[in-house]
């Protein structure tokens, strides 16, 4: 786990530049983050696959948005990327009723 991230985050990967990514895990179900060019996104899945590759209708919870212009957002500080991912998983969490 990563000690950056809230415990019920489950966070297990996370860094980089060009794109910034994470993942982990919530309750039964897999994440992922991207941050690239002028965008940055978010995905639970069942599945680590779906996470990481969603397909229409898919997952559990996707949720994207613009952020600054190519390439900031491959740029973003760790810690505002950890902001982001934290913020909407505690979405789906809420959602979901998850502990």
């Amino acid at each position: 786990m990563d000690p950056r991230f809230p415990e019920w985050c489950g966070a297990t990967n996370f860094g980089g530049k060009c794109p910034v990514q994470g993942e982990g895990k919530i309750g039964d179900a897999y994440w992922y983050f991207r941050a690239r060019g002028a965008r940055w996104s978010i995905t639970v899945a069942t599945t680590e696959d779906e996470a990481v590759w969603p397909r229409e209708g898919e997952p559990l919870y996707h949720h994207e948005e613009p952020f600054g212009e190519w390439p900031e957002a491959g740029w973003m500080s760790d810690e505002m990327a950890i902001a982001f991912i934290v913020r909407e998983l505690g979405k789906y969490r809420e959602g979901r009723k998850l502990g």
